[in-house]
C-alpha cells in the first residue's frame, strides 16, 4: 500500500512539476508581447503566439494599462516559479522515498537469504557475497530507480509539453529542429565510436614505449657502472620522444571528439536561428518576435529533460546487471537441508572420519579430493594447509554450514548428515575471529538472546573462558552495549567472548579460528589459559596463526591440494615434512617480517 502511495504521488508530482515549465514559457512569451507592443505603440486586443497559442487579452482587468499588465506576468511568472520550487523538491522526496523503500525491501531479502544460506561464503570463489549485494548493488539499484522515476513522469512529460508548444506555434520549426536533434544525435554515436577506437590505439601504442622507458630505467645503473652515457642502442630519448607523442594524439582524440560536437551544435543552432530569423522578417511574418522568443526557449529548455532521457539507458543497463546477479542470489537454495527421519546426535567419544569427501568452492576449484583421514576425538588437534582458505572451509563442513560435493563425515561412525541439524550445530560450535560479536550487550552477545539461561550461568561460562575481567572493566559490566559501533574490544577480548558464549553450550566439538597475537605477554598469557579452559572435556581443533598453539597440538594435519599430506606433532613434521618446514617458516616463523638489509 505504502509502496504504490508513493508512486502514485511521484507520478502526479512529476506530472504537475513538469506542465509548469511550459507555463513559465508562455507567460516569458506575454512579457515580451507586451513589450513588443509598448514599444510600437499598438497592444493588441488578442495575444497571438502560435495558431494554437492564442488569446483574448482586451478584457483583461487594466487592459491599457501596460506597466500594470506587466507587473501582473511578472508576479504571475515569480509565483509558478515558487511552485515550480516547491513541486520539484515535493517530487524528489518522493521519488527518493520509492526508491528506499524498494532498496529497503530487497536488502531485508537478502538478509532473509542470508540467514537461510548460512555463512557458506567460507567456500570462497567469484561470486558476489551479501555484503557486496547489500551495500555496493542495492545502491546501484537505487540510483538507477531515482533516475528512471526522474524520467517518468517527469523528464518525459516536460519533454513532450516543450514539444507541444514549439509545434504549436510552428509545427515545421519544431519538426526542423527534432530532425537536428536526430542528426547531432546520430554524429555524437559516430564519433564516439571513432574515438575510443583511435583512444585505445594510441594508449596500447604509448603502454608499449612507456615500458621499454622503464626498462631502460632499470638498466641504467648498469649502463653506468660501465662507464657509458646511455643503454646500449640509445633509444631512451626516442622512446621518451614517441611515448609523449602518443600520448599527445590519444589527448587529440579525445578533444577532437568535444570539438566537432560543439560546432555540430553550434552549425544546427545557427541554422535554425536563421530560418527563425526569416521567418519573423518575412512579409507577412511567418513568426513574431514573442512567438520566435517562446518557441527558442522552449527548445532550450527541451534539451535538459532530453539529456535526462539518453543518460538513463545506461544506468538501465547497470541497473539489469545488478539485478540479475540479486536475484540469482535470492533464487538460491540452502546448501545443507535435514533428512526425512533425522535424529539427534550425540557427544562426540571416538572419532571424527572423513571418507573421501571431496568439497569444491563455487568456481568448482576442489579445497578436498577425495580426501580420506581420521581425526580422534578427546585431543587438542591443529588443521594447516599449504592455501589458506582450506582449513576454515573444513571447519565449515563439520558444523554443516554446507555439505561436501560427495563423501561423508561421520561422528563416531554416524554420518552426520542424518543427524538433525540443530543438534549438528550444538555439538560442533565453530567460533571465528572475524564476526564473533553482535552489536548488543555482553550478556546477550554470551547468551545470544536465549532466555533459557541465567545469569549466573553467563557469569560462570565467561570467568571459565578468562572473560569475567574484561566485563567487569567495561562501563557497565555485562549490561554494556559492545560491537563494531559501540565499545569495540581487541580481537582476543572479542575471542573470549565468544568462547564464552561456547562454553554456555557445552558443545562436544569446538572449532576455533586463532586470532593474531595479543601484543602483551600477560594477554597472550590469558588467551592461552583459555583456550585450555575450553579444550578440557572436549575435542578442539585449532586453525592455528601462532608458533605456540602448532607446538601445544597433540596432532597436526597438513592438507596440500586436496589431501591429506602429513599427520603428526609439530617436532615430527619438523623432521619429516619439506612443505610443513616451509609454511612454518613462511607464516609462523616470528622474524618472518624482519627485513635483511
Amino acid at each position: 500500500g505504502g509502496g504504490m502511495t508513493d508512486r502514485l504521488s511521484l507520478y502526479v508530482l512529476g506530472a504537475f512539476n513538469a506542465m509548469l515549465v511550459p507555463l513559465l514559457v508562455i507567460d516569458l512569451g506575454l512579457i515580451v508581447l507586451l513589450m513588443v507592443g509598448r514599444t510600437t505603440g499598438r497592444l493588441p486586443n488578442d495575444w497571438v503566439l502560435g495558431p494554437w497559442v492564442s488569446g483574448t487579452i482586451a478584457d483583461w482587468p487594466y487592459y491599457g494599462r501596460t506597466d500594470f499588465c506587466l507587473l501582473a506576468l511578472t508576479a504571475a511568472g515569480f509565483a509558478l516559479s515558487l511552485l515550480f520550487a516547491a513541486t520539484q523538491l515535493l517530487f524528489v522526496r518522493a521519488v527518493a522515498r520509492a526508491a528506499f523503500r524498494v532498496a529497503s525491501l530487497l536488502r531485508g531479502e537478502i538478509h532473509r537469504q542470508a540467514f537461510r544460506l548460512g555463512p557458506d561464503d567460507l567456500l570462497g570463489g567469484a561470486r558476489t557475497q551479501p555484503e557486496q549485494l547489500f551495500t555496493d548493488q542495492c545502491e546501484i539499484l537505487t540510483r538507477a530507480l531515482i533516475a528512471w522515476w526522474r524520467v517518468f513522469p517527469r523528464s518525459a512529460f516536460a519533454l513532450l509539453a516543450l514539444m507541444a508548444v514549439a509545434f504549436a506555434l510552428n509545427p515545421w520549426l519544431a519538426l526542423l529542429s527534432v530532425l537536428l536533434a536526430i542528426a547531432i544525435f546520430w554524429i555524437r554515436t559516430r564519433l564516439k565510436s571513432w574515438s575510443e577506437e583511435r583512444v585505445q590505439y594510441w594508449r596500447d601504442r604509448a603502454t608499449i614505449h612507456y615500458d621499454r622507458l622503464l626498462d631502460d630505467l632499470h638498466l641504467s645503473p648498469l649502463a653506468a657502472s660501465y662507464g657509458l652515457p646511455d643503454t646500449p642502442g640509445g633509444a631512451f630519448a626516442d622512446n621518451l620522444k614517441r611515448y609523449h607523442d602518443e600520448l599527445l594524439r590519444e589527448r587529440t582524440s579525445r578533444a577532437m571528439v568535444r570539438a566537432t560536437l560543439m560546432l555540430a551544435i553550434l552549425v544546427a543552432a545557427t541554422f535554425l536561428t536563421l530560418v527563425i530569423g526569416f521567418n519573423v522578417l518575412s512579409t507577412p511574418p511567418g513568426l513574431t518576435v514573442p512567438a520566435a522568443v517562446v518557441l527558442g526557449v522552449s527548445l532550450i529548455c527541451a534539451y535538459f529533460p532530453l539529456s535526462q532521457i539518453l543518460r538513463l539507458p545506461r544506468a538501465v543497463q547497470d541497473a539489469e546487471r545488478v539485478a540479475n546477479e540479486v536475484f540469482t542470489f535470492l533464487d538460491r537454495t540452502p546448501g545443507v537441508g535435514e533428512a526425512d527421519q533425522a535424529k539427534p546426535l550425540e557427544r562426540l567419544r571416538q572419532s571424527i572420519e572423513f571418507d573421501r569427501v571431496t568439497l569444491a568452492d563455487r568456481d568448482g576449484h576442489k579445497l578436498l579430493n577425495e580426501a580420506s583421514f581420521t581425526l580422534p576425538a578427546g585431543m587438542r588437534l591443529a588443521i594447516i594447509a599449504s592455501d589458506q582458505r582450506t582449513p576454515l572451509a573444513l571447519a565449515g563442513l563439520l558444523v554443516r554450514f554446507y555439505d561436501p560435493t560427495s563423501g561423508r563425515i561421520c561422528f563416531d561412525g554416524r554420518e552426520i548428515s542424518r543427524a538433525t541439524l540443530d543438534t549438528v550445530r550444538g555439538q560442533a560450535v565453530l567460533v571465528m575471529q572475524r564476526g564473533a560479536i553482535f552489536t548488543g550487550s555482553v550478556h546477550d552477545n554470551i547468551a545470544c538472546g536465549e532466555v533459557g539461561f541465567t545469569t549466573l550461568q553467563v557469569t560462570e561460562a565467561s570467568q571459565q573462558a578468562r572473560a569475567f575481567d574484561i566485563v567487569q572493566n567495561l562501563p557497565d559490566g555485562f549490561t554494556t552495549v559492545i560491537g563494531n559501533h559501540e565499545v569495540r574490544l581487541r580481537p582476543d577480548e572479542s575471542l573470549r567472548i565468544a568462547l564464552s558464549r561456547a562454553l554456555l553450550r557445552n558443545p562436544s566439538l569446538l572449532i576455533l579460528e586463532e586470532p593474531p597475537a595479543p601484543p602483551t605477554e600477560a594477554e597472550t598469557a590469558e588467551l592461552d589459559a583459555a583456550i585450555q579452559r575450553v579444550a578440557d572435556g572436549r575435542t578442539l581443533i585449532l586453525l592455528p596463526h601462532r608458533l605456540a598453539t602448532l607446538r601445544s597440538a597433540d596432532k597436526i594435519v597438513l592438507l596440500h591440494e586436496g589431501h591429506v599430506h602429513a599427520m603428526g606433532t609439530h617436532a615430527e613434521l619438523i623432521q619429516s615434512s619439506d612443505l610443513y618446514r616451509h609454511i612454518n617458516y613462511v607464516r609462523f616463523n616470528p622474524f618472518r617480517h624482519v627485513s635483511v638489509s
